[in-house]
């Protein structure tokens, strides 16, 4: 999907209406795309539009601007732990609360084998939500 990562970073990509982006991030063909240019590439999607209608770039305006639609279908739960770090550090998209979910979920997947089983699909982050350790 090189072509596809090539196009997050097109100028373009942040001109797409809100129902094209959600209608992007749906698409089941993008389970072979690099998920962490594709959550980058939402954040900056969200940043422009921000920028452009003068509003504070925060991780509330930028929930708000994407939708909850938008950041549910992203794939978090696909990532590895290191991408998942490095996403920590970057982009503001999730909530701490969210951060210690995925925390947790990386450290107690090995010792359990629903988490097993959940690790071999892309999982967004909506999933993990009303994910529970037992």
């Amino acid at each position: 999907m090189k072509s596809f990562d090539g196009l997050l970073q097109q100028k373009e990509f942040l001109a797409i209406s809100q129902n094209a982006l959600r209608f992007l991030v749906e698409q089941n063909f993008l389970n072979q795309c690099n998920e962490v240019a594709l959550i980058e590439a939402v954040e900056d999607w969200a940043n422009f539009h921000l920028q452009k209608c003068d509003i504070e770039i925060n991780h509330e305006n930028l929930r708000r601007v994407l939708g909850e639609a938008v950041v549910c279908k992203l794939r978090y739960l696909s990532l590895s732990q290191g991408q998942l770090v490095y996403l920590f550090k970057k982009t503001d998209l999730l909530s701490k609360e969210e951060k210690l979910n995925l925390h947790e979920w990386f450290v107690t997947k090995n010792s359990n084998a629903l988490m097993d089983s959940l690790s071999s699909h892309k999982y967004s982050r909506c999933d993990l939500i009303n994910f529970q350790i037992n």
